[in-house]
């Protein structure tokens, strides 16, 4: 069970586990998206680029290796692939 939730404060978004030290999503001056990990690093990247990271989380979450499309399978996710 995912025990996360998110708290917005002055223009951040934080992951949340009831913890110190949570991840969080902002913008920047630029209008990039900054992403801010528990240790302080953080990554600068397009809105589009970051509208992508929950289909590169699947792929890695599946192992889909050798699958070179963007769009995960529903098979992988409990569904049934469509009919040919």
């Amino acid at each position: 069970m995912n025990n996360y939730h998110i708290r917005m404060e002055e223009g951040k978004a934080f992951l949340c586990c009831g913890k110190a030290g949570c991840p969080s999503v902002s913008k920047d001056s630029e209008g990039l998206v900054v992403i801010t990990d528990d240790y302080g690093n953080s990554v600068k990247m397009k809105d589009e680029e970051a509208e992508m990271i929950h289909m590169a989380l699947a792929h890695v979450a599946c192992d889909l290796n050798d699958d070179t499309s963007c769009e995960p399978k529903p098979e992988n996710f409990g569904g049934t692939a469509p009919e040919s």
